[in-house]
């Protein structure tokens, strides 16, 4: 998969999330309602490589850039970062960290490995959205 491709698809995931976080900002009926709501996601990257390099700059820039213009938003998303170092067993490993430590909303997986199709099973059992940048 080419660069430009999977900038793309890099910025549909942000925006799809974002798309997430907006209908709940709506719900808040009072403007001095100053309660946040954290929206947690996992994001699992093998931190060496140029495409989990890029992957990381890219959506720490889109909720910098998304936050800086709608600093309104009652809704913060809050992604947790983990480094599979390109092993499908440590992308499991570090997918269940997140679970137990983290209520998570959905895991984004930034590699295209044999640990994603497993952790799709572990994603349905628990009920939270698997997003896979590169997996067919």
């Amino acid at each position: 998969m080419d660069f430009a491709r999977k900038a793309k698809w890099t910025f549909f995931v942000v925006t799809t999330l974002f798309s997430l976080v907006q209908p709940l900002s709506a719900n808040h009926t009072s403007i001095n309602d100053t309660a946040i709501e954290m929206i947690h996601v996992g994001l699992i990257l093998d931190a060496q490589s140029w495409v989990g390099k890029i992957v990381d700059s890219c959506i720490s820039m889109a909720i910098s850039d998304f936050y800086s213009r709608n600093c309104h938003y009652q809704t913060k998303l809050v992604v947790h970062t983990r480094d599979s170092g390109g092993d499908p067993l440590l992308l499991l490993s570090q997918a269940l960290v997140l679970l137990e430590n983290f209520k998570l909303d959905a895991i984004i997986v930034a590699e295209n490995s044999a640990g994603v199709k497993i952790l799709a099973e572990l994603g349905s059992g628990v009920k939270i959205p698997i997003i896979s940048l590169f997996a067919a």
